[in-house]
C-alpha cells in the first residue's frame, strides 16, 4: 500500500512539475507590451488506453508496471476510493469523473469510450501553486521516509487487499518461503476484528498482529522465537527449583522487592507450623513475622514495641549482606537463620533446625571441659601437639611446671616454642636436638628419657607418647615426686 501512495503522490508532483513549467513557459513567451490576455495554460493529464481489461498505451512513463484495469485501479486506490471495481461503460460521448477523495479540487479520474476502448484520462483540474507543489514534494519525501522504515523494520509487515491478496510486504516479510506466508495469513485474516495471537510455524513462534486500515488489512508478524525458548528454559528452571525446594530439609521463604511471599517449600510449614493456606495467600513479610511470634518460632522480645524495629534493622541489614543468627525458641528448639538479599530487592529467608547440632556442640563442650579438669587435676605436666607441631592443649601442670602460658602468646604455640622453654630450663641433651629436627617424627615411637634442671640439679623424667591422627603426647614429671626418699 506504501508503494501505491508513493506512486500516486509521484503523478501528482509529476502533473504540478509539468503543470508549473507550461504555465511558466505560456508567461514568459508572451510578446512584451501585448495588450491580449494570455491563453490559460493547458492542465497537465496521464492517458491510459484499456482494451477489453488490458492497458495497451501510456503516455505515463512508470506504465509498464501497470497492466490491467485493476493494477491501475490499486494504483490510483489511495487518492480514488471510490473507482468501481469494474471498468465502467459510459455512453458514447460521455466521461464519467471520478475526483480524489483526499483532494477534490486537484486531480480526477475521467473514463470515456474510444470506440471499443476505454480512455482514462488522470488530470489535474487546476495548475498548482507553489506551496501545493512544496507540498506536494514534502508528501513525498515523507512516504519515502515512511517507505525506507517500514523496509528496515525488524517485524515482518505486509498489507492485504479487500480479496486478501499481499498488495505490500516489507523486507523481513518477504524473506518468508510460501508456506510460511500461507500459516501467518490464515492465522491472521481467520480471527474476526483487530488485535494479537500466538502461532507456531515450523520451529519457529510468532505473534501475528492484525490491523485495518484504508479498506486494508495490516499485518504485523514478530519473531519470539528467542523468547518463547528462553520463557521454557526458565519454567524448566523453576520446575527444577521448585522438586529440589521440596525435598529440601531447611524451609525456604522468598519475599519479593514489595515484601510480598512468593515462593515457599513444605519444609517452611513443617518447621514453623504455618498452614499451606495462609503462606499460599502471599503475607507480606511484617504479617510473615507476626504470625510466627503468635506460634513461638520467634524469640519472644522483651519489648514488644520496639519489636517491629528489631525486625525493620534485621531487614535493612540483610539488604547490604547477609545476615545469620541462632534463634533460641521458648519449645526448647534452636533455628538457624539466614537471610540473603538479591539485586531486585527481594529478600530470601532459610530456616534450619539445628537443636541437635546445639545439642552436639554443647555436649562436645561439655566433654571438653570435663576432659580438660581431668587433666588439670593430674601430676604430669602434660601437652599434645597436632601432626603439624602446633600445641593443641596443655593442663595447669604443664604451665606451671615450666612456667609457661600459651593461652598469653599472640601467636600459636608451636614444638619448637616448647623446646625452646626446655632448653633453658633443662641442661643440654641431645634429645631435645632430635625433638627440634624438622624430619624428626615424633610418631615413629614411644621414648622416655631423663633431663637435670640447670637450677636445682633435680631429675626429670620426659616422656613422648604416640597418639591416633597423628597427634603426639609430651610428658613432664620430676623423680622426686614419683620415687620414695
Amino acid at each position: 500500500m506504501d508503494t501505491l501512495i508513493w506512486f500516486s503522490a509521484a503523478a501528482v508532483v509529476a502533473g504540478c512539475i509539468a503543470g508549473i513549467v507550461l504555465w511558466l513557459g505560456l508567461r514568459f513567451t508572451t510578446p512584451s507590451g501585448s495588450s491580449r490576455e494570455a491563453d490559460p495554460p493547458a492542465l497537465p493529464e496521464s492517458r491510459f488506453v484499456i482494451d477489453g481489461e488490458r492497458i495497451i498505451d501510456s503516455d505515463h512513463a512508470g506504465a509498464a508496471a501497470l497492466k490491467s484495469w485493476g493494477d491501475l485501479r490499486r494504483w490510483l486506490g489511495p487518492g480514488f476510493a471510490d473507482l468501481p471495481q469494474m471498468l465502467p461503460v459510459p455512453t458514447a460521448g460521455e466521461t464519467m469523473e471520478f475526483c480524489a477523495g483526499t483532494a477534490p479540487d486537484c486531480m480526477s479520474v475521467g473514463v470515456a469510450m474510444r470506440g471499443r476502448r476505454h480512455l482514462v484520462r488522470l488530470r489535474a483540474q487546476a495548475v498548482p501553486s507553489a506551496a501545493q507543489w512544496h507540498e506536494a514534494l514534502r508528501a513525498v519525501k515523507d512516504e519515502n521516509l515512511l517507505r525506507q522504515a517500514a523496509q528496515a523494520a525488524p517485524v515482518a509487515i505486509c498489507v492485504v487487499d479487500a480479496r486478501g491478496a499481499i498488495a505490500w510486504k516489507n523486507a523481513l516479510f518477504a524473506g518468508f518461503d510460501e508456506e510460511q506466508t500461507r500459516l501467518i495469513l490464515d492465522a491472521a485474516l481467520a480471527t474476526d476484528g483487530q488485535g494479537e495471537r500466538p502461532l507456531k510455524v515450523g520451529d519457529r513462534h510468532f505473534v501475528v498482529t492484525k490491523v485495518a486500515a484504508e479498506g486494508h488489512v495490516v499485518l504485523y508478524a514478530a519473531d519470539v522465537t528467542r523468547l518463547v525458548r528462553a520463557d521454557s528454559i526458565r519454567m524448566s528452571f523453576i520446575q527444577t527449583l521448585t522438586k529440589t525446594f521440596a525435598d529440601l530439609s531447611t524451609g525456604l521463604a522468598v519475599f519479593d522487592r514489595k515484601s510480598r511471599l512468593v515462593i515457599f517449600n513444605p519444609a517452611l510449614i513443617d518447621l514453623t507450623g504455618l498452614s499451606a493456606e495462609f503462606l499460599s495467600a502471599r503475607p507480606d513479610l511484617m504479617d510473615f513475622f507476626d504470625r510466627l511470634r503468635d506460634r513461638q518460632v520467634l524469640p519472644e522480645p522483651r519489648n514488644y514495641a520496639s519489636w517491629r524495629a528489631q525486625i525493620g534493622e534485621m531487614i535493612e541489614t540483610a539488604s547490604e549482606g547477609s545476615y545469620c543468627e541462632a534463634w533460641s525458641l521458648p519449645t526448647g528448639l534452636t533455628y538457624r537463620v539466614t537471610v540473603r538479599p538479591h539485586p531486585d530487592g527481594a529478600v530470601a529467608f532459610l530456616i534450619e533446625d539445628i537443636s541437635d547440632e546445639i545439642s552436639l556442640t554443647r555436649r562436645s563442650r561439655s566433654e571438653l571441659e570435663m576432659r580438660q579438669a581431668a587433666l588439670d587435676r593430674m601430676d604430669d605436666a602434660v601437652a599434645v601437639f597436632a601432626h603439624d607441631g602446633m600445641l593443641a592443649f596443655c593442663n595447669r601442670s604443664f604451665r606451671e611446671f615450666l612456667g609457661f602460658d600459651p593461652d598469653s602468646r599472640l601467636a600459636e604455640t608451636k614444638l619448637a616454642d616448647v623446646i625452646a622453654v626446655c632448653r633453658s630450663r633443662f641442661a643440654a641433651s641431645p634429645v631435645w636436638e632430635e625433638l627440634a629436627a624438622p624430619d624428626h617424627d615424633l610418631r615413629r615411637q614411644k621414648r622416655e628419657f631423663r633431663v637435670q634442671s640447670r637450677a636445682q640439679g633435680d631429675a626429670t623424667r620426659c616422656r613422648v607418647v604416640p597418639l591416633p591422627d597423628g597427634f603426639t603426647m609430651l610428658s613432664l614429671m620430676p623423680l622426686a615426686a614419683v620415687e620414695p626418699a
